[in-house]
């Protein structure tokens, strides 16, 4: 057998694999934009706000929890320029890959449902101005939101990511506020 059917054989083979478990499970997508507000870099330097977009899967396990995967990309920021020194005026991006617990304490109402969230996951990009020897770290995020009619979606999160640039250990922190739509597959 070809190098070649056999790629085919496992790509078809993945596909069904993938159409049957989505035909016995359902999962919720929820596409996001948010809106960040000014955080800070390394605790000594500003950021401007900025924004972010992503995307989520989530699975309802029962009325109170769901687990999801997602990924987060942050638009490009800008670092204040009023303190002086390496990162000053750089411009910088993220992009986190997380798993997600979803909280709901009130269960499942259809009109809303509150709930709280936690991710973590790891940012597998992180690209700043004239890098030198730039490398990705952990992420982590805290969530309060709100799903109204069963396909809005609204989140406060505070977000923390991790990152190393120049031998120096980067933490970028940030409060943001999310808002996305909710449907089934």
């Amino acid at each position: 057998m070809r190098k070649g059917d056999l790629e085919m054989k496992k790509i078809l083979i993945s596909g069904f694999v993938l159409l049957f478990s989505s035909a016995i499970y359902a999962y919720d997508i929820v596409p996001k934009v948010s809106v960040d507000l000014p955080g800070t870099f390394r605790s000594d330097y500003d950021v401007q706000a900025s924004g972010a977009v992503g995307a989520e899967a989530r699975y309802a396990v029962n009325d109170y929890i769901s687990l999801g995967t997602g990924f987060e990309y942050l638009l490009q920021r800008a670092v204040s320029n009023k303190t002086s020194g390496y990162f000053s005026d750089k411009n910088f991006n993220f992009v986190p890959v997380y798993i997600s617990v979803l909280l709901y304490p009130f269960g499942n109402f259809p009109s809303y449902r509150p709930y709280f969230k936690v991710d973590g996951g790891y940012n597998v990009a992180f690209m700043i101005d004239d890098s030198v020897d730039s490398s990705s770290g952990l992420y982590a995020s805290a969530a309060l939101g709100i799903e109204l009619l069963e396909k809005y979606v609204f989140e406060m999160a505070a977000s923390r990511y991790e990152a190393k640039d120049n031998g120096e250990n980067i933490t970028y922190k940030k409060v943001s506020f999310k808002a996305g739509y909710k449907f089934t597959i």
